[in-house]
């Protein structure tokens, strides 16, 4: 949904500066020209992300230009709050070249195989830079993502992935600042097996479709190994 939204801003304020570009006052000419580059850029599916900048502060000099003039400019106005409303979230970042392999095949920037081990390895890049519910919401949105475009949607368990997130955020606390994956799966060898979830699980819970669709709490009483 963001994406189409973002889409629709980018192209609203390339129809809406259009005709500004051939207008008589060649700096409202520079202004609308500077405004379709940012906006054609904004809307694009895999935008850069100075185009959001560059397309705000666009919007600001409008703004300015026309409260100068004491009017008020209601399109850039709009525009920019729309922006700011749908400002990408911060990047997770990779540690290191195998981390940047699996990121990019995860978020669909590069192909690439991607086994359990790179959920793992994702899961645990989003869990150490991010907020953990926002580290839930936004890997379980992009793992849905991913599943879609593999034509795996119905592969997606809501249960198990926010298992998995939990449990990995379990074993990360205490966790040395600058521990390695491989150093944190060497510490943690059973998560490298879906199995570990039946300390938690029966069977039964999670091949509900309950649980593929919405998270269930365990259903067994058991301590993390």
């Amino acid at each position: 949904m963001r994406l189409w939204l973002r889409a629709a801003v980018g192209l609203f304020l390339v129809q809406a500066s259009a005709s500004a570009v051939l207008g008589g006052d060649r700096h409202v000419a520079a202004l609308a020209a500077a405004e379709i580059a940012f906006a054609v850029a904004y809307a694009w599916p895999r935008a850069p992300r100075w185009a959001d900048a560059g397309l705000l502060g666009v919007m600001l000099v409008a703004v300015a230009a026309h409260a100068a003039l004491r009017e008020l400019a209601y399109v850039p106005l709009a525009a920019g709050i729309a922006i700011v409303a749908l400002w990408p979230p911060r990047p997770v970042r990779a540690a290191g070249p195998e981390d940047a392999q699996a990121l990019r095949v995860f978020q669909l920037r590069g192909p690439g195989e991607f086994p359990h081990r790179s959920h793992l390895r994702v899961a645990r890049l989003y869990l150490s830079q991010l907020p953990l519910g926002e580290a839930i919401e936004r890997f379980g949105a992009d793992l849905r993502r991913f599943a879609r475009a593999k034509g795996a949607a119905s592969k997606y368990h809501q249960t198990i992935t926010v298992a998995f997130l939990l449990l990995m955020r379990a074993r990360l606390a205490g966790a040395p600042a600058d521990e390695r994956f491989d150093a944190f799966l060497a510490r943690n060898p059973d998560l490298a097996s879906a199995a570990c979830l039946k300390a938690f699980y029966s069977e039964a819970a999670l091949a509900s479709d309950l649980a593929r669709r919405d998270f269930l709490f365990p259903d067994r009483l058991a301590s993390a190994p």
